[in-house]
């Protein structure tokens, strides 16, 4: 089957569901929405959804009943819905649902919803009337001319971040210039749009070039989107610029050369974040729902790569649209995310709408881009990931390692400060990275969060050690003489050893107060255990030493309090205010050293949690049983723990950190003196 068929297919059992939810305007029966027909978000939900069906309905190969819908009728919906988005814009004589006076537009994201319906339109071109036509042109001109003079370039690393804003800002009035030549400001609007574009994917070095506004990316080609290390926004920024990269091939014009700027470095690493199934390896973790909004728009990207990076990326594709079939089954009412986002559904529709408008668009542009171009699937040739590849940014704190085999990674200023991941590339739903193996604190408030203090990385050849120090943090406090309450200091080292396989991590916990605390997780390893792996996990051990998940991930304790497999009993893992309903998105399972689920009182600097513990990718049971057998706690002074453990390199490894604020040596027998300097941790 073609990957146009795949996508088609994917997108078909959802067409009547989502047809059968789009609104009419009682008084203007000529205009139509789908989600509620509201600014911001219900403005983008409606343009997704009739892209999508715009792009099946003009499909040579759609079929009317498998989508439970004519031809002729999605069509009608699809021109309802575009009629209902032009009507309702500034430069329209209607008016959204939120009121009688409002309108969408002339906002830093209002032309995201309709770069997403570029294919669409191109795909309706047929069925326009005139006045069709002349309201698409004064939306377009409307949003361009408020690009030229009221909307400023701005970038930055931390503040005004605005990589994926730039991008799609400059791709609209770069569009305008190329679809309306006439118009008055064409030459304007390639001016501006090449300012924007060039300040997308822009970098420190780049601060002297006459265009220079500010970095969105750090040399690392990092980006600190919401506050945290973004792979997901990584993904975002290219796929905007995959749709004008399209574009300019449907016109059948060169794009310029400067649209490309530093995209292939972006690239090279998003590349890296990426499993063999498809699916984001999110090194820095996620604030939002799990494989839904940049994930959907990777086969943008996909198909970039392809296409102009000459990477063969159609087994990606495929086998990611292999995961969203068998979600897509398990609801069985043709939508895509019921089952997970049932909450949502219940208690915030449009939200819901939007996801599912997402993953919709994300199909039909699939299908769109291997129908019109079917060499896609077959140009360039696979990508060779390098033996070993390393990747480090000093911002973040992000280390990160990957072979052929198995990934480690840590991210210091991560989405749920700080993460790690240490797994096999080939189970990506191992993959979960809510504060994963970091040891969790729980006070009395609703929300718990690490501050992080500081922290430093050594990149070893190959492999990475880092550590740092952490605040635990609590608030939302049902006490309404309090606030916040910050309770608990961990100082975290964490190796990636340079056999490839071997992740060590040592971790101290003192409380800094006398404190209540209502959880406590030593670890915190999660192991997903939900839609994405059948629900179902095999898990072998000895009791509390070692213990080995489906026979390819072992973790192994060296010292410190036995470990402990804490099953899941519902899905936790979701938007934060989720976990007030207890109904979040997907389950996990969690192994633990210290686990403590009775509140208690904790002494001001008391010891809270003191252990070490190896975890191996690929390790079967014989594996880590012989792994922790061989690991062993050196004998130090109290400012420092150490340990020894066995590589699968056959190689011996100290990891030793020191947990004190001065410089301390280190002088294991045998060996050199090692001189650490306070939170320094070390591989030997």
């Amino acid at each position: 089957m073609s990957l146009h068929e795949t996508y088609l297919n994917t997108l078909t059992p959802w067409l009547s569901k989502a047809a059968g939810e789009v609104f009419t305007c009682p008084d203007r029966p000529e205009l139509s929405y789908y989600g509620d027909g509201t600014n911001s978000w219900g403005v983008q939900t409606n343009q997704k959804a009739l892209s999508a069906f715009a792009i099946a309905a003009t499909d040579p190969l759609f079929e009317e009943a498998a989508a439970g819908i004519s031809r002729e009728d999605l069509l009608r919906k699809v021109l309802a819905c575009l009629r209902y988005s032009l009507a309702t814009h500034l430069s329209g004589d209607y008016h959204l649902t939120n009121g009688p006076a409002e309108r969408w537009g002339h906002t830093w994201i209002s032309v995201l919803g309709v770069e997403r319906m570029a294919f669409a339109l191109h795909a309706l071109e047929p069925y326009y009337t005139g006045e069709d036509r002349a309201a698409l042109r004064r939306m377009f001109l409307s949003e361009a001319d408020f690009l030229l003079t009221g909307y400023p370039v701005r970038a930055g690393l931390v503040e005004n971040n605005r990589p994926e804003s730039n991008m799609w800002n400059g791709a609209l009035l770069l569009r305008c210039a190329l679809e309306y030549p006439d118009a008055p400001n064409a030459a304007l609007y390639e001016e501006r749009g090449r300012l924007f574009i060039r300040n997308s994917i822009s970098v420190p070095s780049e601060e002297r070039e006459p265009w220079f506004v500010g970095a969105n990316f750090f040399e690392s080609m990092a980006t600190n989107h919401h506050e945290y290390m973004n792979v997901g926004y990584m993904v975002i920024t290219l796929s905007q610029l995959a749709y004008l990269h399209f574009t300019y091939k449907l016109h059948g014009k060169p794009a310029p050369d400067y649209l490309y700027k530093n995209a292939r470095r972006l690239w090279d690493l998003v590349r890296e974040c990426i499993f063999p199934d498809g699916r984001l390896l999110r090194i820095g973790g996620d604030s939002r729902i799990r494989y839904c909004y940049c994930q959907d728009y990777l086969n943008m990207v996909l198909a970039l790569a392809a296409d102009r990076f000459g990477e063969n990326t159609a087994r990606l594709e495929e086998s990611w649209q292999r995961t969203v079939n068998r979600e897509q089954a398990g609801n069985a009412d043709g939508t895509f995310l019921s089952a997970r986002l049932e909450l949502f559904r219940e208690r915030a529709p449009l939200y819901f709408a939007r996801l599912e408008a997402d993953r919709a668009a994300s199909a039909a542009q699939g299908a769109f881009l291997h129908r019109t171009w079917p060499s896609l699937e077959t140009a360039g040739t696979p990508s060779a990931l390098e033996e070993p590849y390393q990747w480090h940014d000093p911002y973040h704190g992000g280390c990160f390692v990957r072979n052929r085999e198995n990934i480690s990674s840590f991210v210091w200023i991560a989405a749920q400060k700080p993460q790690g991941l240490a797994l096999p590339l080939s189970d990506s739903s191992l993959a979960e990275w809510d504060r994963n193996l970091v040891s969790c604190f729980d006070g009395d408030g609703l929300y718990n969060e690490h501050i992080v203090l500081e922290h430093q990385e050594t990149m070893l050849s190959p492999g990475f050690v880092t550590s740092g120090r952490t605040l635990s943090r609590t608030w939302e406090m049902l006490d309404e003489s309090k606030r916040e309450e910050k309770n608990v200091e961990l100082t975290l080292a964490y190796a990636a050893l340079p056999d490839g396989a071997t992740t060590v991590t040592i971790q101290y916990a003192r409380a800094v107060r006398h404190c209540h605390l209502l959880r406590v997780k030593g670890l915190h390893l999660n192991i997903p255990n939900d839609l994405f792996n059948g629900y179902r996990r095999d898990y072998a051990g000895d009791g509390g030493r070692w213990l080995c998940v489906d026979g390819r991930l072992g973790v192994a304790s060296v010292y410190g309090d036995p470990l402990t497999l804490r099953p899941g009993d519902h899905r936790t893992i979701g938007l934060r205010n989720v976990y007030t309903y207890d109904r979040g998105m997907l389950q996990v399972d969690e192994v633990c050293t210290t686990l403590s689920e009775e509140p208690r009182w904790y002494e001001d600097g008391s010891c809270i949690l003191d252990f070490a513990a190896v975890l191996r990718s690929g390790a079967d049971p014989a594996e880590t049983e012989a792994l922790q057998k061989r690991c062993r706690r050196l004998e130090t002074s109290p400012d420092l723990r150490a340990v020894s453990v066995p590589g699968r390199d056959g190689k011996d490894y100290l990891v030793v950190l020191n947990l004190t604020a001065q410089p301390v040596s280190f002088a294991p027998e045998g060996r050199e003196p090692a001189e650490l300097l306070p939170g320094q941790a070390a591989v030997l």
